[in-house]
């Protein structure tokens, strides 16, 4: 079953005509849905001109770790290490190692992470409050599924349950980027005459700067689901290490 689409990374969004830094919010009294729309909308388009960025400058690892958690300590069932870089403008990966074997000749492939034009197509905001970490103000920003949830567009299991989750975003204030996202499936959900059950479903990511653009630092998602022959338990983990710049970014 394929883990997809709502992987790796990152926000990106529509367009707009504000630059962060100059502009700053109306005064909306907590609990607005206009201004977490705002916010939100500015994130998305500030996250596309980082994704550029980040494609033409950076290149670095990502290291995902599978292990099973149904027995404790968890048991690690596979580790591969991709390399991560952009090329004509497109995001690709190829992989490098798998459970400590070099991997010779591997073909690259597009890297299809999107964080962005999900949160924006299938989830409502609500902006809930302002949190100070590490000396820097962050927007504190709900999200839930839009009704009807079946209605939302999805490719496998895995993303029907990205479509039942509600969680917090972490939005950087001076920048407006994602910092963190935290979400969990609300309600578990069957299909194929209950032969699949989603139980539980999560995830935690969060990003951080890199020569002033934008990366990902951690993902972790958490699944448990059951099918005929049993349950199945387990956490993937997704590490981004080795960062180094392509050339030096143009002066402003």
């Amino acid at each position: 079953m394929r883990i997809g689409i709502f992987l790796a990374a990152i926000l990106l969004i529509l367009p707009g005509s504000v630059t962060p830094g100059e502009a700053q919010p109306q005064q909306v009294q907590t609990g607005s849905k206009e201004l977490a729309d705002w916010i939100m909308k500015l994130v998305l388009e500030k996250g596309h001109e980082n994704e550029k960025l980040k494609r033409d400058l950076i290149k670095y690892d990502k290291t995902i770790t599978k292990s099973s958690l149904e027995r404790n300590p968890p048991r690690v069932i596979e580790t591969s290490v991709y390399e991560i870089y952009g090329l004509n403008g497109n995001s690709f990966e190829k992989l490098k190692e798998r459970n400590g074997q070099q991997i010779r000749n591997a073909r690259s492939e597009t890297s299809k992470l999107n964080f962005n034009d999900i949160l924006l197509k299938r989830f409502d905001f609500d902006l809930k409050g302002e949190e100070l970490m590490d000396g820097r103000g962050y927007y504190i920003i709900s999200f839930k599924p839009k009704e009807p949830i079946n209605s939302l567009p999805f490719d496998d299991r895995m993303d029907e349950g990205i479509n039942r989750m509600t969680g917090s975003l972490y939005i950087d204030m001076e920048k407006f980027y994602l910092k963190r996202l935290e979400g969990r499936l609300t309600n578990s959900f069957t299909r194929i005459m209950n032969i699949f059950e989603m139980k539980d479903f999560s995830i935690k990511f969060e990003q951080e700067e890199f020569e002033k653009i934008i990366v990902p630092k951690h993902l972790e998602l958490t699944y448990r689901y059951r099918v005929i022959l049993g349950e199945t338990h387990e956490r993937l983990e997704y590490s981004y290490n080795n960062r180094s710049l392509n050339h030096p970014p143009a002066k402003p």
